[in-house]
């Protein structure tokens, strides 16, 4: 792999790839967006997976180690569990990241081969 670059394009580049490192609170929406959930489920939102599940939700904690909500994923989904649900997702949304982030480079002349 090669990387070329045009003067401060690839300085805003790493700027933009730094801003992934640490960690993100990334919304449910975000990254359970529409196109993920319909793809991996048999829903078209996170929003009414959860609303048919019946079960409460303040916040995305009360869906870690709930054994009602890892059966209806289970039953709902192609994952085992909602921790691999979420991983999956969280590495999805994290390669969409990169994507933008080549296709920023390359738009800033940074050419990534």
């Amino acid at each position: 792999m090669a990387v070329r670059w045009n003067g401060g394009g690839f300085d805003r580049f790493v700027k933009k790839l730094k801003k992934l490192d640490g960690r993100h609170e990334v919304p449910l929406k975000e990254l359970f967006h529409p196109g993920y959930v319909r793809l991996n489920t048999k829903f078209t939102s996170i929003d009414e997976m959860l609303d048919t599940s019946g079960i409460q939700v303040k916040s995305p904690a009360d869906l870690t180690r709930n054994e009602e909500w890892d059966a209806f994923v289970r039953a709902n989904t192609h994952y085992s569990s909602w921790q691999e649900m979420l991983n999956a997702a969280i590495a999805n949304w994290t390669k969409q990241q990169l994507k933008y982030f080549v296709a920023f480079a390359n738009l800033a002349g940074v050419l990534i081969e």
